[in-house]
């Protein structure tokens, strides 16, 4: 089942909530784990430029491919292992 909500959790805060509500966790991470990195760069530049330099200017992209790329990579590893940071929280749990 997916959520979407308006709301922002950590994943301690998004696990904390589930079990609240009568879960039991099977398997948590944080997901976009190699997204985070050059997201994070370009939200930082963007910032920056917005702060220093007026008037418009143009926002900084990542090239799809490699996103979509880093994605795939991600899906394969994320079977074996749980992420420490990254942009989205999974949490798979049962009644």
């Amino acid at each position: 089942i997916s959520s979407i909500d308006c709301r922002r959790y950590t994943l301690h805060d998004l696990t904390e909530k589930i079990c609240e509500a009568g879960f039991e966790i099977e398997r948590e991470s944080y997901l976009d784990f190699f997204v985070y990195f050059p997201t994070t760069l370009i939200r930082l530049i963007d910032i920056f430029k917005s702060k220093f330099f007026k008037g418009k200017s143009e926002r900084l992209k990542t090239d799809f491919s490699l996103n979509i790329n880093l994605m795939r990579f991600e899906n394969f590893v994320i079977k074996k292992l749980a992420f420490p940071i990254g942009i989205n929280v999974f949490v798979k749990a049962k009644k």
